[in-house]
């Protein structure tokens, strides 16, 4: 026999060996698990039956014992219950709506084991119809009314006319200075740096510290003068612009027009200079701040473009 042969039947007695011994473990393990009221009796107790057997049969001669009949189990099978059809209410066919989407969830509910306690969504399918029907016409005729009544309120404040300028506001609907404008504002205002006139610097409540620049538009025919301020570090801008000896100062904070005041007020000149400012403050919500923010933002535009 060749030594390959040798060594292959080793490894098959090898592994029968362990297999074996597999086999016996898990058989070992499965007695324990299955009777563990053994494994409590003591050793004794185990052996007991089998001395005194040995010492009577020594004595007394056995009697035959006959085994009694085993019984046979015959096994029985459980039916279940037969449980009664339930019964389904009939689906409309009708758009998806919420309802609906709560019906369809309803009828889900419905169709669970008695055994459950009843759900807010089964007490919920029982509501009759119409109520149904008078919670949706209630609330499309709310709807319907509160449309109508912005409809109107647009109506109402766009007819309105500007009695106190008695003249057309721009046609072009409000512009909104966006974030990156604003922040071009000031780096302009950074760049090209001027002083303000002692009167306007007053009037604004200028500190050291906070930019500053003047320049001019000519608005129907007519020269008007702008001054800015940028109040840092929140870079607050103020606006005055100056159209002969009148004087309208504005102040957006976010560049939204949001949370703005204005102040309408009469200049005083020394030698062409502005040395002062009689102002009132007015409503921030007025024509006339739109109509001069317009003028402020049409600078801007043609100063963006000379910039661009």
């Amino acid at each position: 026999m060749s030594t390959q042969t040798k060594d292959r039947a080793l490894a098959c007695a090898m592994t029968a060996v362990i297999i074996l011994v597999l086999w016996l473990v898990a058989a070992w393990v499965e007695v324990q698990s299955h009777t563990p009221e053994f494994r409590e009796l003591p050793i004794v107790e185990g052996f007991e039956p089998a001395v005194i057997r040995s010492a009577v049969s020594s004595s007394v001669p056995e009697a035959p014992v006959t085994p009694p009949p085993a019984k046979r189990r015959i096994p029985q099978i459980t039916r279940a219950a037969p449980t009664p059809p339930t019964a389904s209410a009939p689906v409309r066919r009708v758009a998806p709506s919420p309802l609906l989407r709560q019906e369809a969830g309803i009828e889900l509910e419905v169709g669970r084991p008695a055994t459950e306690a009843p759900s807010a969504g089964v007490t919920t399918r029982m509501l009759p119809q119409s109520l149904d029907i008078t919670i949706q016409g209630g609330a499309q005729a709310a709807e319907q009314g509160a449309r109508q009544t912005s409809t109107i309120s647009v109506t109402q404040r766009a007819a309105a006319p500007n009695t106190a300028l008695r003249m057309q506001t721009p046609a072009r609907p409000e512009r909104v200075l966006q974030n990156a404008e604003a922040k071009k504002i000031i780096e302009w205002m950074r760049l090209s740096r001027s002083e303000l006139p002692p009167g306007i610097q007053r009037h604004v409540d200028y500190q050291p510290g906070n930019l500053s620049a003047t320049s001019t538009i000519d608005q129907a025919n007519e020269i008007w003068e702008i001054y800015l301020m940028a109040r840092m570090p929140s870079e607050e801008l103020h606006i005055v612009i100056v159209r002969g000896e009148a004087s309208y100062y504005i102040v957006d904070p976010s560049f939204k027009r949001e949370g703005r005041r204005f102040r309408l007020g009469v200049v005083r000149r020394s030698g062409g200079e502005i040395t002062g400012i009689t102002s009132e403050e007015r409503a921030a919500s007025s024509a006339e701040v739109s109509l001069h923010y317009e003028v402020f933002l049409a600078w801007w535009d043609k100063l963006r473009l000379t910039l661009e």
